[in-house]
C-alpha cells in the first residue's frame, strides 16, 4: 500500500504518484496548445510534402481520405496502447505498418509522409524521449522501403521478416 485510503497527501508522497504514473498531471493550458500546434505543423508538412509530390492524389478524392484516415487510426489506436505498460514501445510497429500500408496500396513517397506523421505524431503523444522516435522512424522507413517494390505475398512475408 503506499497510500492509505483518506490520508492527506505531502509533496513527497505525490511526487512518488506522479513517478509512477498512478496520477494524472495537471491540465496545462500552455503544453497543449503548444502539443496541438506541433500537430497541427506536422500534418501541414505532410500535406504540403503530398501536394507537392503527389498532386495527382487531389484529383482522387477516394485515394486522399485512404491517405488520411490510414495515419488516423493507426495513431488512434496507439493512443488506447499508451494505457498499457510500456505500451509506448507499441509505436515502433504501428508506424511502420501503417507506412508499409500505405506503400503497398499507394506509392512510397505517401509511404514515407505517413512514416514520418505517425512517428512524430506518437512521440508527441508518448513524450517520448527523440531516440524512441528515431529508431520508429527508421524502422517506418526501412519498412517502406523494403515494400517499396513488392510483387508477391511471399515478399510480403520476406519484408515482414527483416522488420521484426
Amino acid at each position: 500500500v503506499l497510500v492509505e485510503a483518506g490520508t492527506r497527501l505531502d509533496a513527497d508522497r505525490w511526487a512518488m504518484l506522479q513517478d509512477l504514473d498512478l496520477v494524472a498531471p495537471r491540465f496545462e493550458p500552455v503544453q497543449v496548445l503548444a502539443r496541438l500546434a506541433l500537430c497541427i505543423l506536422l500534418v501541414s508538412f505532410c500535406a504540403g510534402y503530398i501536394a507537392r509530390f503527389e498532386h495527382s492524389l487531389l484529383e482522387r478524392p477516394a485515394s486522399l481520405w485512404l491517405a488520411a484516415i490510414v495515419p488516423v487510426l493507426f495513431v488512434t489506436a496507439f493512443r488506447f496502447l499508451l494505457r498499457v505498460p510500456q505500451g509506448d514501445l507499441l509505436m515502433v510497429p504501428l508506424a511502420a505498418i501503417s507506412a508499409m500500408l500505405l506503400t503497398i496500396l499507394m506509392s512510397a513517397r505517401i509511404g514515407l509522409a505517413a512514416a514520418f506523421l505517425v512517428s512524430a505524431l506518437c512521440g508527441v503523444m508518448a513524450r517520448a524521449d527523440s531516440g524512441l522516435f528515431l529508431a520508429t522512424l527508421l524502422l517506418a522507413l526501412i519498412g517502406v522501403l523494403v515494400v517499396s517494390e513488392i510483387n508477391s505475398r511471399g515478399a510480403l512475408l520476406r519484408a515482414g521478416g527483416y522488420l521484426a
